[in-house]
């Protein structure tokens, strides 16, 4: 069961990682800030991502518990204060200045909230099925035309398909349009699979889109908000690429045009910030939660979508076994990670995805994820300027910490999820 964040205890423990996260920047000590940076997460910042977890059952009894207990608005503002606190004090001495944030921001921003019962329903079978029919449909398209290549129906794939290589520039294109046709179909199975909750009233026009999380209302809002909160959580390794100097404008020689020349023409660029996001946040996000949160409410919503997400990277051990000639068991070692931190961003995902109600703000956020890649912790204890990325990693977890849930609030999104008392 989830730790209760607006316990005194909680509220306790996250003061005193504060306090801890402090003196290690006080000291400059890289341990010390390591250390605090783990204290803070287990503190504060996991157990408020897990109370994100029940805010989504709130439609069943309209009103939010926590492990039983109704939350108390004052004590998540003590939590909030006393993070705030932290937040202010870390920015400071990195010379950045103390940072405003209110004290009761995750209180209000959680306080009438209540789950939507939707025109368009979905029964359990319906969304179960359905759910795993669009995991087969995405993943089975990136193999269509190997397939097909096999049987001599087409010539777009390598004249082995066996020897398929992800990366291979005849393969790239081909599951580009692979990707995009599953798309289009987990639309229309998404249509098919829903029925009216009230018999006799039409579902108002433009809904099914809505449902979808395509349109335009707080859209820009819904683009910049949860991008900048996943930038937050990230502070600790953008830090580190910046004194690594891996953003393109601070290499030698850098040219503004030839650089955007060469990713446009870049297909990799193409498949892994622009493809590869819209795709799978449209088949994932868009097209599953709608289905699951309708039939089983937002934490079984949390549950299976992202466990579909993550296995929907299983079929990667192909690629490890034929590519890298890597033993089974080391390469389903890589894998099995792979599964863990997809599934753990697909939750994140899928709470942007049902709070904001738009598709564009999983998109941007898995975008920006998928350039910064998997965080290079162990590499901070033997970098130059490790004092400063330390703190950046511990300034990240305790800004995300206290700002997930107010910049997530539904009351600022209109999200078509949540109603408001």
């Amino acid at each position: 069961m989830p730790q209760d964040p607006t316990s005194a205890a909680t509220a306790a423990a996250a003061t005193a990682a504060a306090a801890a996260a402090m003196d290690a920047l006080t000291h400059v000590d890289a341990d010390k800030v390591g250390s605090a940076a783990k204290d803070a997460a287990s503190a504060y910042a996991w157990p408020a991502a897990n109370w994100l977890r029940s805010v989504f059952e709130a439609g069943q009894t309209k009103e939010h518990h926590l492990g039983g207990k109704s939350a108390n608005p004052g004590a998540v503002g003590d939590v909030a204060a006393a993070v705030a606190e932290a937040v202010n004090t870390v920015s400071s001495s990195l010379g950045f200045g103390a940072i405003v944030l209110p004290a009761g921001a995750a209180a209000a921003a959680s306080a009438g909230i209540v789950m939507r019962h939707l025109p368009l329903h979905y029964s359990p079978a319906a969304a179960l099925v359905g759910s795993a029919v669009l995991t087969g449909v995405y993943v089975g398209s990136l193999y269509i035309w190997p397939l097909l290549a096999k049987l001599g129906v087409a010539s777009l794939s390598p004249a082995d398909p066996r020897a398929i290589d992800r990366d291979d520039p005849k393969v790239v294109p081909t599951r580009f349009a692979s990707a995009t046709l599953a798309c289009v179909a987990s639309v229309g199975i998404v249509k098919l699979l829903a029925t009216p909750r009230f018999a006799g009233f039409p579902v108002p026009s433009g809904f099914f889109s809505r449902l979808l999380g395509f349109h335009t209302d707080r859209l820009i809002l819904g683009a910049i908000a949860p991008l900048a909160l996943t930038a937050t959580l990230f502070a600790g390794p953008l830090v580190g690429m910046y004194y690594s100097r891996d953003f393109p404008w601070q290499h030698e020689g850098f040219e503004l045009r030839p650089f955007v020349e060469a990713t446009v023409k870049d297909l990799l660029w193409w498949r892994n910030i622009v493809v590869g996001p819209v795709t799978e946040e449209i088949t994932f996000r868009a097209c599953m939660l709608p289905m699951l949160a309708s039939a089983f409410g937002g934490r079984g919503a949390l549950l299976v979508a992202p466990v579909m997400f993550g296995s929907a990277h299983l079929h990667s051990i192909i690629q490890h076994l034929r590519k890298t000639d890597q033993e089974i068991k080391a390469a389903w070692s890589g894998i099995l990670l792979q599964l863990a931190y997809t599934t753990v961003f697909g939750v994140y995902a899928s709470a942007l995805f049902l709070r904001t109600g738009h598709i564009i703000a999983p998109i941007l956020s898995h975008s920006l994820c998928n350039y910064i890649g998997f965080p290079d912790v162990e590499g901070v204890a033997n970098h130059p300027r490790k004092h400063v990325i330390a703190a950046a990693y511990v300034f990240g977890l305790l800004g995300f910490g206290l700002l997930l849930l107010p910049v997530t609030s539904p009351h600022y999104y209109h999200s078509i999820f949540y109603g408001f008392r």
